[in-house]
Order: C-alpha cells, then sequence, then structure tokens
C-alpha cells in the first residue's frame, strides 16, 4: 500500500500515483531467487485501475555491499556502457562491470590485461548489449536482465579475448519513453507480449 490523496475537486488521485518510481529488491519480486537480494529493481506506475497500479520497468542497480564485495586487488577492473533503444521505443542507458581472471597455468599473482584487450573486450560488450536489447521489447529485456542473459554471454564470447570473472550488469537508466496508451500497457501484462523471445 502506499499513502496517496483522496480525490479532490479537479484533482484525481490516480493522477498524483502516475508517474512514481518504487524501488525493490529481486529477491522480493521473485521468492524462488534468494540469492538475488542484492540487484534492485525500479518500477514506475504507468496506468491505474480501481486499486491496482500497473508498473513498468523503470532501472535497475546493485546494492554498493555486493559491488564493494566483487571489487580486488590484482586484476584489472573494465567498465563500459551503451546508450539503446528497445523494439518498442524505451530508451535505456545500460552499465557493465567486470574483472579480469587469473588463468589456470598462470604463475604471476596480478592478472593484468594490456590497453589493446580492455580495448577489444569493451567493444565486444557494448556490440553484444545493443544487439541483445535492440532487437527485444522492454519486457523481454527486463527478463533478459533478471535472468543474466546478457552477462552470460559477454562472460562466454570475451574469454577468447581474455579470462573474466564477475561479470555484471552495474545499472540501467530509463532515458526515455514513449507515452503508452493504457490498452497498450495492458498488452505488455498479457502473456503475449513475452512470449517472442
Amino acid at each position: 500500500m502506499t499513502p496517496v490523496n483522496k480525490t479532490a475537486g479537479r484533482k484525481k488521485e490516480s493522477t498524483s500515483l502516475k508517474g512514481r518510481v518504487f524501488e525493490l529488491c529481486l529477491a522480493d519480486l521473485n521468492p524462488d531467487a534468494p540469492e538475488m537480494n542484492w540487484r534492485k529493481i525500479k518500477l514506475q506506475v504507468a496506468g491505474v485501475e480501481g486499486n491496482k497500479a500497473y508498473t513498468l520497468f523503470n532501472g535497475m542497480s546493485m546494492t554498493r555491499d555486493r559491488l564493494c564485495h566483487i571489487v580486488k586487488k590484482w586484476q584489472t577492473t573494465i567498465e563500459t556502457f551503451v546508450n539503446v533503444k528497445t523494439r518498442d521505443g524505451f530508451f535505456l542507458r545500460v552499465f557493465v562491470i567486470a574483472f579480469t581472471q587469473r588463468r589456470k597455468t598462470q604463475l604471476r599473482a596480478t592478472s593484468y590485461a594490456s590497453g589493446c584487450q580492455i580495448g577489444k573486450i569493451r567493444k565486444k560488450m557494448r556490440d553484444i548489449m545493443t544487439e541483445e536489447i535492440r532487437g527485444s521489447l522492454l519486457k523481454q529485456v527486463s527478463s533478459k536482465f533478471i535472468e543474466r542473459v546478457i552477462e552470460k554471454r559477454i562472460g562466454t564470447e570475451c574469454n577468447k579475448i581474455f579470462p573474466l570473472q564477475n561479470i555484471y550488469l552495474k545499472k540501467c537508466k530509463m532515458l526515455k519513453q514513449p507515452k503508452l496508451p493504457f490498452s497498450k500497457l495492458m498488452d505488455m501484462y498479457s502473456d503475449k507480449a513475452g512470449a517472442a523471445r
């Protein structure tokens, strides 16, 4: 329940609810994955009908303690971001972070990547994120974030350049969103929208 002023005069209570952003832990949204409590999801109220508020994915981030836990010395931190538009017109900025990993046959203590390798890995990360997000609807993109599809693909393809570990989508921001009629919003809530992956 979220507090809201009652309808008074010409101002309806539903209009004051629209646009509100709620930040929730992914473990609360998905009880089957309690280990994902470090992932924070932002949801924005897009429509109100009766006593139900319909939300849209508005962003994602990591908790600070998780980020501090994965940062270690003697390895290279590789970060990049991309601005990309989904198939249904939502404009996102997605940040990714990864760390180099020791090879099994390695004798030295450090595992630093060269500048050339870092550049290639960043380019490959941007290409994968753009390809995965550009061809999908917002509902499909949010499920890819939750199931870590993009991170797994980055790990598989970038390991050919240099072994990586702790690959995470660090943050996702909603930069711009189209105006959705209520009928289209309800279509997003139906199972048809997520069926065509």
